[in-house]
């Protein structure tokens, strides 16, 4: 990621060449990594403090998902059923031969490690974000640290993404710095583009619409490196494990009662989820009639998005939409909201109506409302199963639903982006400044004659 962590001037080799501009590349390279560093490491101190001796309770759930990820693993290189986990593992077997270095390590060492590396990905994220929109390094640096530890205590996805030892702000990270690369470009390292999505979805497999969203943009040669990368992983993982791979693919992948046995439990913010809170179990039709209009009207809009210029908010728009349309999506399924309310605060600028709107979305995203939807819910009911959450009332049912809204507000302030970028030139997809429009050239003959009369002149 030498892009996210340059600034203009060491980037351009501005103020010294050679060997001298090298030293203060790697200098400051150095200072950033280094700082980011200590924040990580401050941020997993204080997350096991807390978890471990102030709140001992939530001991269990810390990182619970890395140690179902790493128990799958262990049990795979034992010789044992990959999908005979208990907890199950429900991801593609490549996935668990990426989790192999983690699960010959000891846990605690395996544990620092991974959520480290997460602290890592959010502040270089929001300090290329910050970089795009032409933020000095210092400050850079700084708000980067700051709002990394910050927002991962009370965005919602974050949080949900780092106590659970999540995988998905990962995958996000590297969807981001694959597909940022200029697709125009044609040196050495623009012909791995599209790599780090086709291993981002053979993780998890969702992520594999962004490789749809790049052949609908016409990226023909990025979507086929993708799908070739994807297929790779599929193939290695029936050349391995055969047996597993075929039960994945014709099995696991479509048992969504092995995440969980309820898709109207309160913490489902999928579209399904709120089809079945107010229509009953038996919704599929609606659900699926629901999710394939929301799939189409968001890639459309993502389609749109990019061909302004707005790479970013394309991105951001199918990163909502994967956790719309799934069968079952926790929190920390929708990390994209993360990136997209930054935008939305970037678009607020200015405006007390924006500013308003924006607090109304982030409190949607990620201000856990839907825990409010307890309110009035007799003791004997248990919205976290099924019992309860099918017998809400139409307030309780909003509440209930909130990421949900909050994701379908997203998509229309990204149609309303893409309204405004119509009427005027095209804008850079961070920092939101106009992009020169283009020139029209004057006949051959004219600017002849024209630079023929300033000559004189």
């Amino acid at each position: 990621m030498t892009a996210v962590i340059t600034d203009e001037g060491v980037q351009s080799g501005k103020g010294g060449g050679g060997a001298a501009g090298g030293g203060r590349f790697a200098g400051r390279a150095g200072l950033v990594l280094g700082v980011m560093l200590g924040v990580a490491l401050l941020k997993l101190a204080w997350h096991a403090t807390t978890s471990y001796v102030l709140q001992p309770q939530l001991a269990e759930y810390f990182l619970v998902d890395l140690d179902i990820y790493l128990d799958a693993t262990d049990q795979m290189l034992g010789g044992g059923e990959l999908y005979d986990a208990d907890p199950p593992f429900n991801y593609p077997p490549f996935a668990a031969y990426l989790f192999i270095p983690f699960a010959v390590v000891p846990q605690w060492l395996a544990a620092g490690v991974w959520y480290v590396a997460k602290m890592l990905c959010l502040q270089l994220l929001i300090f290329w974000y910050l970089g795009r929109r032409g933020t000095p390094l210092r400050r850079r640096l700084t708000l980067a640290a700051v709002w990394a530890f910050l927002l991962s205590l009370v965005f919602d996805a974050l949080q949900h993404d780092f106590s659970a030892g999540q995988v998905n702000l990962l995958l996000m990270g590297l969807v981001l710095w694959d597909l940022f690369r200029d697709p125009g470009d044609t040196g050495r390292a623009a012909r791995w583009r599209g790599v780090g999505t086709g291993l981002a979805a053979a993780v998890k497999v969702v992520p594999a619409l962004f490789i749809v969203h790049l052949f609908l943009t016409r990226q023909y040669r990025t979507a086929a490196v993708a799908t070739g990368t994807f297929l790779a992983t599929v193939a290695v993982g029936f050349a391995t494990l055969p047996h597993s791979a075929w039960r994945y693919w014709t099995e696991v992948l479509w048992a969504s009662e092995r995440v969980h046995e309820f898709p109207s439990n309160v913490l489902n913010q999928s579209l399904r989820g709120v089809v079945t809170r107010a229509v009953g179990l038996d919704s599929d039709p609606l659900w699926l009639a629901s999710a394939a209009l929301v799939a189409i009207g968001g890639l459309a809009l993502a389609v749109g998005l990019h061909r302004r210029g707005l790479t970013l908010e394309a991105l951001c728009a199918i990163g909502v939409v994967i956790p719309l349309v799934t069968p079952l999506a926790w929190t920390h399924h929708w990390v994209w909201a993360f990136p997209a309310t930054l935008l939305v605060y970037t678009w607020a600028r200015g405006s007390w109506k924006r500013v308003t709107v924006a607090v109304v979305v982030t409190l949607l995203l990620h201000g856990k409302v839907y825990f409010l939807a307890n309110i009035g819910v007799r003791d004997d009911d248990d919205l976290w199963t099924h019992v309860g959450s099918l017998e809400l009332g139409p307030g309780q049912q909003l509440l209930a639903s909130s990421v949900v809204s909050g994701g379908l507000v997203l998509l229309l302030l990204g149609a309303l982006a893409l309204r405004a970028a119509a009427r005027r030139p095209s804008v850079d997809p961070v920092a939101g400044a106009p992009r020169p429009a283009l020139v029209e050239q004057k006949p051959r003959g004219e600017r002849t004659r024209k630079k023929a009369r300033e000559e004189r002149v």
